[in-house]
């Protein structure tokens, strides 16, 4: 088995899944268009190879770092011509990541430490940018280095050690005329901190203004929640005047995917993780679900971090604990998950799609199924859930006397809207608002949206 010294290139598409959506055959026709007179001539240019293609994206492989850094930089320049030269097409930007070291070649593919670290570089890299390594900046031109900004020491997903990450400045055009499809997506930055039993945590960053940090819930993901149908609406109105940070839970996502522990006292240690990162004295917390039930946790015993809490479909009671409780239906949901998670039939993860967001159409359904497979294993899910459904903090309730906004859909099939009537009953300042929908999640088309907008709005505006 050879192993040589190579350089890795890791690219996608930011927000492509939402330009298939819109139409599919014109995006793909036009990406290979793009491949055709763009890709290719500048691969032979600059000595690269292309090993695969991902859909949206692609993995190259160079001998030497300054020629991975000459194409990516003709890549990112050649795109926004591209992209100009018709203002009524949708727009391309790419994210590239870039790092050098040994990589096994066997049957047409590369494999090694040093493609795992290009592949999440690219994922913590700006849109129109280039992130690479410490290691790789140091092989390329004095001139090339400048090109880049430090961003100091990351850690990045399964990567034992803390990476010295560099970022060039962005290249696209945020005024091409078709680049508000893409959204906010445009503007998130990624990084990562290192929680307290050293898990490495993935946080995302949009928006300008006070903090709102959003605790997770069952499973996230950084980058696929931006693109799916059930996130985007929430995430949108909720940067819009206030720095929205995400973060992914343990397990999950962007996040240390095979984490030691997964217990509700961790899920608050990640909480503080991300809240150390934050500038601003105090942040508002959003919880959704699961996340509720942590951030109330964390309330309790951080209330010098938190001036607010924003609920949505929570719960104080994990399934377990509640006066209905049923463990034997928790234990057969925990059976579904560890049967059914990873099946290529996605008869098992309709159940949960059924009662998380029972009135959605097709495609949201399937867009939910996708994004629990991508977001956790099987494993990791029925781990969590375990969590789940023995949390209860209803003795935190009455101490927790911070402005607090709880929502909950009506119709709610996931949590009765009851768990959230019992922490308004039980803490001191909260004021309940009921919202017209049968999903936990609110989907942009449910009556209740205008209402959830309308409620956050006026309430982060009275802090």
């Amino acid at each position: 088995m050879d192993t040589q010294e190579k350089t890795v290139l890791f690219s996608d598409i930011v927000g492509f899944s939402r330009l298939v959506e819109r139409d599919e055959h014109r995006v793909i026709t036009r990406q290979q268009t793009l491949h055709t007179r763009l890709l290719h001539p500048l691969l032979t240019r600059y000595h690269g190879r292309l090993i695969k293609t991902t859909g949206d994206g692609f993995l190259c492989l160079f001998e030497a770092a300054q020629d991975g850094f000459d194409f990516a930089t003709a890549l990112l320049s050649g795109v926004k011509a591209f992209c100009d030269e018709d203002p009524n097409s949708d727009v391309f930007v790419y994210r590239i990541g870039l790092h050098h070291g040994p990589v096994i070649e066997l049957a047409g593919d590369v494999f090694g430490s040093t493609v795992n670290i290009a592949s999440r570089l690219e994922s913590i890299s700006k849109p129109g940018s280039i992130c690479t390594s410490g290691h790789c900046i140091g092989k390329m031109s004095t001139q090339a280095q400048q090109a880049f900004d430090a961003q100091g020491l990351q850690r990045l997903k399964n990567i034992d050690r803390p990476i010295a990450c560099f970022m060039s400045a962005p290249d696209f055009n945020p005024s091409h005329p078709r680049s508000a499809i893409l959204g906010k997506q445009l503007d998130q930055r990624i990084s990562y901190c290192t929680s307290a039993d050293g898990c490495a945590i993935a946080m995302a960053s949009l928006g300008q203004g006070p903090v709102l940090l959003k605790s997770p819930n069952f499973v996230t993901h950084l980058d696929a929640d931006w693109r799916s149908p059930l996130w985007r609406h929430i995430f949108e109105n909720l940067s819009s005047e206030h720095q929205l940070l995400r973060f992914d839970q343990r397990g999950n996502g962007l996040s240390e995917r095979h984490p030691e522990t997964i217990s509700f006292d961790a899920f608050v240690d990640d909480i503080m993780a991300v809240s150390n990162t934050i500038q601003d004295e105090k942040c508002v917390l959003f919880g959704v679900s699961q996340g509720c039930a942590s951030a109330i946790e964390f309330a309790y015993r951080h209330p010098e971090r938190v001036k607010g809490l924003i609920f949505l479909g929570g719960f104080a009671q994990g399934a377990n604990k509640r006066p209905s409780a049923n463990p034997s239906q928790t234990d057969l949901e925990i059976q579904m998950i560890q049967t059914g998670w990873d099946s290529d039939i996605p008869a098992f993860r309709q159940f949960f799609a059924n009662t998380m967001i029972p009135d959605s159409n097709q495609a949201e359904k399937d867009a939910f199924d996708r994004l629990m497979q991508l977001s956790t294993s099987a494993e990791n899910a029925a781990a969590i859930s375990r969590v789940n459904a023995e949390i209860d903090v209803t003795n935190r309730l009455e101490q927790i006397t911070l402005p607090t906004l709880i929502m909950h859909s009506r119709g709610d099939q996931r949590v009765p809207m009851d768990q959230s009537q019992i922490m308004a009953d039980k803490m001191p300042n909260a004021r309940f608002v009921p919202l017209d929908s049968t999903n936990h999640l609110i989907l942009e088309q449910d009556a209740g949206w205008p209402v959830f907008q309308q409620e956050v709005s006026k309430f982060l505006a009275s802090l």
